[in-house]
């Protein structure tokens, strides 16, 4: 991870050492605190989904207690992503990629999200933000914009700013971040705020250094400034740059660049169902919540988006097309799947006539992975 970093504080976490002994399989350790935690706190929030329906305990205090769990999920699956990025197995696919309307459309689809903790990314995006292209891996650029906001939601206390900007000489485009990470009349010695260099930092820095971005951050005093610069612009005459190998030869598809960050969101009222799907979807390291009733989606889906939603046929009907047309209104860019009880194919949405695509039952195993990371990738 050796992305230049300026820092003016030495706090935080400082990650694997120089002088750490050669032999320390890091990856492994990585790899096996992201499985163990994410599969046990996975099954946790489906039961808090649970209680919160029953009404047994108090709402508020179940709803804090699953930002608790949330967050330590996050923590084990961006474990699990730091590991397949720092293999260096992947294969990417550079292309022009709209910047600002990346950022543009992460911003408002996690708004909610962002508000639920106190923070409006859409009233910090800057308004006069460049319309700007470069060339990159569309899927790692998704992954790298949405690891930012999980970094700035974390640490953000006020005074946030979002936008891309253009360099003069030469000319790159940069994403530029500032906020307020404690407040300006806060003393230091009494505040005790999260590290900057936390596990999100770290995929960040990893996702940047993957791609070839230059990434620069710097304290002064409470307020944290980051830009991320990439080098190669749309305008650029570069050869060479329309695929990019990072893959040993050999490597089936599976070495792909992850959605990172991606959030799917599983509505199936039998247990058997949900956990098919999410056992034919952990390998690809999504952050996964399910629930058992199309209310209960719905109300999932007020307080934070997912990028997809899978459900199971039997539950398709004015209610899940209501719920689609709701979230369809708020981020026409999320995809939906339809898992029907028969058969062992799949259709894609553009063949559809639903805007939903289907997978059987008997291919859930088999393609159900292949279908939702192709419905994400079209959207991105």
């Amino acid at each position: 991870m050796a992305v230049p970093t300026e820092r003016t504080s030495g706090q935080g976490y400082a990650g694997p050492t120089a002088d750490a002994p050669a032999d320390i399989p890091w990856r492994e350790v990585v790899a096996a605190v992201g499985v163990d935690i994410a599969a046990p706190l996975t099954e946790a929030i489906e039961r808090i989904n649970a209680l919160l329906t029953k009404g047994n305990s108090s709402a508020a205090e179940l709803r804090a207690l699953r930002a608790t769990v949330e967050q330590a999920r996050q923590v084990g699956m961006a474990a699990q992503q730091l590991t397949r990025f720092a293999n260096r197995r992947l294969r990417m696919s550079h292309e022009q990629v709209q910047l600002t309307q990346v950022l543009q459309d992460a911003v408002h689809h996690r708004e909610r999200e962002a508000q639920l903790r106190g923070l409006s990314l859409v009233d910090a995006l800057a308004s006069g933000s460049r319309h700007t292209e470069v060339l990159a891996d569309a899927s790692l650029n998704f992954s790298l914009i949405n690891t930012l906001i999980d970094w700035v939601m974390r640490h953000a206390r006020s005074g946030l700013s979002l936008g891309v900007e253009l360099t003069t000489w030469p000319v790159h485009a940069r994403i530029h971040c500032r906020f307020a990470y404690r407040e300006a009349d806060e003393r230091q010695e009494l505040v005790a705020p999260e590290p900057l260099d936390s596990l999100s930092w770290r995929l960040l820095e990893q996702i940047a250094e993957t791609m070839g971005l230059i990434i620069h951050r710097q304290l002064d005093g409470h307020r944290v400034s980051l830009t991320l610069e990439f080098t190669r612009t749309a305008n650029d005459c570069i050869e060479g740059v329309s695929s990019l190998e990072l893959l040993d030869p050999g490597t089936t598809a599976s070495g792909t660049v992850p959605l990172v960050g991606s959030h799917v969101l599983i509505v199936a009222s039998r247990r058997d169902m949900r956990v098919q799907l999410r056992e034919a979807l952990f390998h690809m390291g999504m952050l996964i919540d399910m629930v058992a009733t199309v209310e209960e989606a719905m109300a999932f889906c007020r307080d934070a988006l997912p990028h997809g939603v899978i459900f199971e046929g039997i539950l398709a009907g004015d209610r899940m097309a209501q719920l689609q047309t709701e979230v369809w209104a708020a981020a026409p860019e999320v995809a939906f799947v339809e898992v029907v009880e028969e058969g062992d194919g799949f259709e894609m949405s553009d063949d559809s006539g639903s805007g939903c695509a289907r997978v059987g039952r008997g291919a859930v195993s088999s393609s159900l992975a292949s279908v939702l990371l192709f419905e994400l990738s079209k959207r991105l």
